[in-house]
């Protein structure tokens, strides 16, 4: 494992985080916080491939697609035998296969990285024990407010959609309020 106090170098994105943004068009924002932090995303394969299912697949895929066209995405697949792929079949016995990915991923990384990712319930335990950082959509988006990336105004219509849509999140009805009560 890298040194805490190295700059991160990579963000490895779980489905849940990117739908996030992706399902309601917002994924400028996302892309932007890492843009600034000069982070690159990394979107495993298995990640993609869920993504681009179900009710929104195709806002996604044109949006993931793009940002690989333009060099803003890379698109990770994993080799047998490698090391990332043996702790990816390993992890997705036990979790959903985007969690099993990106966890996969971080583990195994030569560069300071975190992992964008909601589901706590599947991969605290596992990231707490490998001393992997989780970034959730909260953090992100508190990022992008802290960066100038997003208005206030912004972030709570995108909270109240997310929140509508049925995604996880602290209950706060305006993302506002959480950012007040997590940033004094």
């Amino acid at each position: 494992m890298t040194n805490t106090d190295e700059k991160i170098q990579v963000v490895y994105s779980d489905a849940d985080t990117l739908s996030s943004y992706l399902n309601r068009g917002k994924f400028e924002f996302f892309m932007k916080v890492f843009e600034q932090l000069d982070i690159e995303v990394v979107i495993p394969q298995k990640v993609k491939d869920e993504l681009c299912r179900g009710r929104y697949k195709d806002i996604r895929k044109a949006a993931i697609d793009q940002m690989v066209r333009t060099n803003r995405v890379v698109i990770y697949d994993f080799h047998d035998g490698e090391p990332e792929a043996v702790t990816y079949y390993e992890l997705s016995k036990n979790m959903g296969q985007g969690e099993a990915a990106a966890l996969a991923l971080a583990k195994n990384s030569k560069r300071k990285c975190v992992v964008a990712s909601n589901n706590f319930s599947d991969v605290i335990k596992y990231a707490n024990e490998n001393n992997i950082e989780l970034w959730p959509t909260t953090k992100i988006m508190t990022k992008a407010i802290d960066m100038g990336i997003m208005s206030m105004e912004q972030a709570n219509t995108l909270w109240k959609n997310m929140k509508k849509d049925g995604l996880k999140l602290p209950p706060y009805d305006e993302f506002e309020d959480f950012y007040n009560s997590n940033t004094q």
